[in-house]
This record gives C-alpha cells, structure tokens and sequence, in this order.
C-alpha cells in the first residue's frame, strides 16, 4: 500500500492505496481529511489501515503537521518521505526558477493534471490561498499565480477597517448590503483571476479545480472546467509510484 498526504493550511487530507492502482478513476482503498485543529486523532483514523510500504507527504503546514504525522506513522515504524519539487519527475518538467521553492502540493496537482489529461491544462487550488498553475501541452509545468483564498480575502476586509463585518452574503450584482458586496467582490476577483489567466494561455485549455472553496467556483466557471477534489492527493500518488520504478 502506498499512503500519500496532503498537509495544507486548513487541513490534511490523505489517501491510500495498491501500487499500481487508477486512482484517478477512484481506485482508493480509501480517503479521508481531518482539520488542523484535530491532528492529534490521525493515529485513531489510521488505525483500520493496512500498513502502508511508503508513505509521500506535500507539508506546507509547518512543523506542528509534521511532527503530528510522525507520531501517527510511529505505529507502523513507518516514516514520510517530504516531497520537494525537483527538475523532473514522473514525466513532467519544472520550469520554476529554482525548482525546489515550487510549494509540494501544487507540483503535486500539476503531475496529476497533465497525467488525467496529457494537454495544456490549468490548475486551481482554491484553498486558504488559491494558486493557479499553467501546465503546457509539453508537459510543462511554467509556474502560475497565488492569491488569497475567499476567506483570506473576506477576513483581510474585516482586520483591516473598523466596520466591515465578516459574515456571509449572497453574490449578485449590484449587492444592496454591505455583506453582500463583500462576498460579491472577494468571490468575482476569485473568477476574474482565473478568467485572466485563462486569457492568458492556451485557447481552450481545460480548468481543473481543486480545494475546498473550488465547490464555489466551478459552477460560475465556462467549460471545460472539472472539480477534482482529490488532485494532489492523486499527484503525489504518481510521483510515489514514479519512485519506485527502476531508472
């Protein structure tokens, strides 16, 4: 079994599953996530889990996340390999300037986009942050663009006056409210970022949308555009996989 985490801001998610499994069609053992706030039950999630043989971690949570999966992995005498964005791996190229400064998680997204399509693609990760990556049709990975996240950019408003309100509204156009008009606008510079991107590249290419705030955007997003919500999860299970092939 190979077990693959994705550590982010919010929250972790993790998958497992059979090397050589389809895992893009579903083909998990199974899936899970816990909050941050919650990482001290990872052990007791994990426990009806089989023993996996390697174990492929993108932490961009810092320290607390990896020390709280270490602890988890102890039960098996097992322990994570850290993934960094190299040069190359699992048929992909990186065209960061310094490569290893790549975030793990949305290199991870970017092998499992052009792996699912093989063809220009671009990648959202609409999280605490979201991050919009271009994959070119040479199975490049060129780099992309980071914004606040929906929350992040509602909660900024809140810290940053002394009377917007953080609380939800309804998106439309022209909003009569003050909470309206905030979730209005954080939610169209959201789209109006991945529109201008879309602008940017490559005509047609597919928009692929992962994280947790990505429910909201695809609805209002043109085609072709599909939610994945295991994305990296998937990535980082091809780069594992990838290890353990012979070179």
């Amino acid at each position: 079994m190979i077990l693959v985490i994705d550590a982010g801001n919010s929250r972790l998610k993790w998958g497992i599953a059979p090397a050589g499994a389809d895992v893009t069609r579903g083909a998990w053992h199974r899936v899970g996530s816990l909050d941050n706030s919650r990482l001290d039950a990872l052990g007791d999630q994990w426990a009806s889990l089989p023993a996996p043989r390697r174990v492929l971690c993108a932490n961009v949570a810092g320290e607390s996340s990896a020390d709280a999966i270490s602890k988890a992995l102890a039960a098996w005498r097992a322990q994570a390999i850290w993934l960094r964005a190299q040069p190359r791996a699992a048929g992909v190229r990186n065209l960061y300037e310094i490569p290893g400064q790549l975030g793990p998680d949305r290199w991870a997204a970017g092998v499992a986009a052009w792996h699912r399509k093989a063809a220009a693609c671009i990648v959202i990760n609409a999280g605490t942050a979201t991050t919009i990556d271009f994959i070119s049709d040479a199975a490049e990975f060129l780099g992309g663009m980071i914004l606040p996240g929906i929350m992040l950019m509602k909660q900024a408003l809140q810290r940053g006056t002394a009377e917007l309100p953080l609380q939800q509204g309804t998106v439309r156009i022209p909003s009569r409210n003050t909470a309206d008009a905030i979730e209005t606008g954080c939610m169209i510079a959201q789209l109006g970022a991945v529109e201008r991107a879309r602008r940017e590249f490559t005509a047609g290419a597919s928009l692929l949308l992962s994280g947790g705030w990505s429910g909201l955007l695809a609805p209002a997003l043109a085609p072709p555009c599909e939610e994945l919500p295991h994305l990296v999860l998937e990535g980082l299970y091809v780069l594992a996989c990838a290890a353990e092939q012979p070179a």
